[in-house]
C-alpha cells in the first residue's frame, strides 16, 4: 500500500509543470464560489489524489485509458467535451468546468443504495468529509477498488492543506450509509430488459447500470432486484 507521503512524493517527481497543493487550492476556490461546501469539495479533492495525484494533465498509470483529475475514461469524455467548447482540456479550470457542466446536467454521479444523494445534493451536504468522499468515489468515480477508507484519509489530508483544518462540519444526518433495502427497487418479471424499465421508471439504461454496477446489460435475471434512481 501506498502512504499518502510516499504517493505525494510520486506525484511530485512526474511532473514539474503542474503542483498538487496549487491545484488543489485552485479547484477548491472553483468550487466554493460556486456554491459547494467544504466538506464537498474536500471529499473531492481525496478521489482526485487517489485518481491522478491533483494532477490535470495526467494519463492513467499502466494504461486502461483514463486522463485528468478524476481519471475520465475513455478521455475523449473530457476531450471532445473540450474541443466543443473552445477550451483547452488540460487545464484544472477547464477540468472544474466540466465536473461543474456533469453537476448541472445529472451526468457521471449517479446516486447508489449505500449513498442515495444527487450530485446537486453532494455539492450543497454538511454530512463529514470521511462521508462525502466515500460518496463521491460510489457515486461518481465506481473503480473497481474503491478502498472507501485510504480516500476518506485523503480527503481529510488535503482538507487540512487547503483549509487549515479537517474538523468537519457537523452533519444534518447520521455518516453512515443508509439501508439499501430502503431504497427503491423493481423485481425483474419474464420478458422484460433494461431498456424497458428505463421506460417504465422514466429513467435511462446507462443510469440503472451505473447504479445497479452492471457489467452485461443482456444478462439480468428473472426475479433481480433493479434499483431505481
Amino acid at each position: 500500500k501506498i502512504s499518502f507521503i510516499v504517493l505525494l512524493l510520486l506525484v511530485a517527481t512526474t511532473t514539474q509543470k503542474e503542483s498538487s497543493l496549487a491545484n488543489a487550492k485552485q479547484i477548491y476556490n472553483f468550487f466554493h464560489n460556486r456554491g459547494w461546501t467544504r466538506n464537498a469539495i474536500c471529499g473531492m479533492l481525496g478521489n482526485m489524489f487517489a485518481e491522478s495525484g491533483i494532477i490535470a494533465d495526467i494519463n492513467e498509470r499502466g494504461g486502461g485509458g483514463g486522463y485528468g483529475l478524476v481519471q475520465w475514461t475513455p478521455k475523449r469524455h473530457l476531450t471532445d467535451w473540450a474541443s466543443q467548447h473552445g477550451l483547452n482540456y488540460r487545464t484544472v479550470d477547464t477540468q472544474c468546468r466540466r465536473i461543474q457542466w456533469e453537476l448541472e446536467n445529472n451526468q457521471q454521479f449517479y446516486k447508489s443504495p449505500e449513498f442515495p444523494i444527487t450530485f446537486k445534493e453532494f455539492a450543497k451536504s454538511t454530512q463529514s468529509v470521511s462521508y462525502l468522499a466515500k460518496a463521491f468515489v460510489k457515486n461518481y468515480e465506481r473503480p473497481r477498488s474503491p478502498n472507501y477508507e485510504k480516500r476518506a484519509a485523503y480527503a481529510n489530508e488535503w482538507c487540512k492543506k487547503v483549509t487549515g483544518s479537517s474538523t468537519p462540519v457537523k452533519p444534518d444526518k447520521p455518516d453512515k450509509p443508509v439501508n439499501p433495502g430502503k431504497k427503491k427497487y423493481h423485481v425483474v418479471k419474464s420478458g422484460e430488459n433494461l431498456t424497458k424499465i428505463a421506460r417504465k421508471y422514466g429513467t435511462t439504461v446507462q443510469k440503472l447500470i451505473a447504479l445497479n454496477n452492471i457489467k452485461n446489460a443482456n444478462l439480468i435475471k428473472v426475479g433481480q432486484k433493479i434499483y431505481l434512481p
